[in-house]
């Protein structure tokens, strides 16, 4: 996750090789070319959305046509499923206008979920 927002930083070529993610091991978003790392602020989104989606089904999502979460695990609330849907959608456009959007909308979502967090 450091890589996200830190890839901003310093020029793409100054970026050493050995901390590009791999794409055999690390999902690519569906935008970017086979074997590219051409990271944007929705490609990072997508990437986050990823390991979300890793962490929710036990599953890396694939490359394309990505299956609604609640179709894997249909106990994730809805507010959250939505979400990671929304951040794995195949169009940069359809996603969040940003990776921030992006948390403050799964933030909303677990915290309506969760009464100790301040939600209903």
């Amino acid at each position: 996750l450091w890589i996200i927002g830190w890839q901003w930083a310093v020029p793409r070529e100054r970026i050493p090789q050995s901390i590009v993610p791999d794409p055999q091991r690390h999902a690519p978003a569906p935008e970017w070319r086979p074997g590219r790392w051409e990271p944007t602020p929705a490609s990072d989104q997508w990437q986050l959305g990823a390991l979300a989606f890793l962490a929710l089904t036990g599953e890396a999502p694939p490359h394309e046509d990505v299956p609604p979460v609640r179709l894997l695990r249909p106990d994730v609330p809805t507010s959250v499923a939505e979400v990671v849907d929304r951040a794995l959608a195949r169009d940069p456009a359809a996603r969040y206008r940003s990776v921030t959007a992006m948390v403050r909308a799964l933030d909303r979502g677990i915290a309506y979920r969760t009464p100790l967090l301040g939600g209903g």
